[in-house]
């Protein structure tokens, strides 16, 4: 649990540092907020997520109410938005997705590394240990890349360990982009895309004399 909460407390405070800053969606793009809110934010909060284990609906629940408070702040929407719609105004994914991306892609790294590693041999025991069942309650990465690859039906891995082909690592990187999840209807989008607007408007009314 501490690792959660760290990594909502670095996600938090470093998006309200950003826009302490002048990052916001009334100054610059959206867009240009988004990207630079990923590569620093979501860097800062998710470092070392690939080995996170055993990770609780608490603390998927911790973690995804951090990013929709972010989400909402870098786009100006009332705290009162919708909170299954924030993500996909932007087509951020949900948190527990932004993890597994991280260890689909971790996973793509020890498969590809020199076969005379040492972490790799290591990997690789790991890896057989739990497809033979030699080890009962086995618990690490390996069980936790497993249930993440059958979620998403990726069998490349298994393929893997069968015949030693796996794809080039900018192959694996694109099947482990995963889809951001779409929004329920689309009348919800236009609402909020009306609120953004009133805001803005709002915004510029309140500034127009230094215009």
């Amino acid at each position: 649990m501490d690792r959660t909460l760290q990594a909502c407390r670095t996600l938090r405070s470093s998006a309200l540092g950003l826009i302490k800053s002048g990052l916001h969606s009334s100054v610059i793009s959206i867009d240009t907020c988004n990207r630079i809110v990923r590569q620093v934010c979501f860097t800062k909060a998710f470092f070392g997520c690939e080995l996170w284990t055993e990770i609780t609906n608490t603390e998927i629940f911790l973690l995804e109410r951090a990013q929709r408070y972010v989400c909402k702040s870098i786009q100006a929407l009332p705290r009162q938005t919708r909170t299954d719609m924030v993500n996909a105004l932007i087509g951020w994914k949900s948190a527990e997705s932004n993890i597994d991306e991280r260890k689909l892609l971790f996973l793509g790294k020890l498969v590809l590394m020199k076969d005379s590693m040492l972490p790799k041999h290591i990997f690789l025991t790991r890896a057989m240990e739990f497809k033979y069942n030699c080890v009962k309650h086995q618990l690490g990465f390996i069980p936790d890349i497993h249930r993440i690859l059958i979620n998403y039906r990726l069998s490349d891995f298994d393929t893997y360990l069968r015949t030693g082909h796996f794809p080039t690592y900018i192959q694996w990187k694109k099947k482990s982009k995963l889809p951001p999840k779409k929004p329920r209807n689309r009348s919800s989008v236009v609402y909020i895309h009306f609120q953004k607007v009133f805001i803005l408007l709002g915004l510029l009314a309140e500034n127009i004399h230094y215009l």
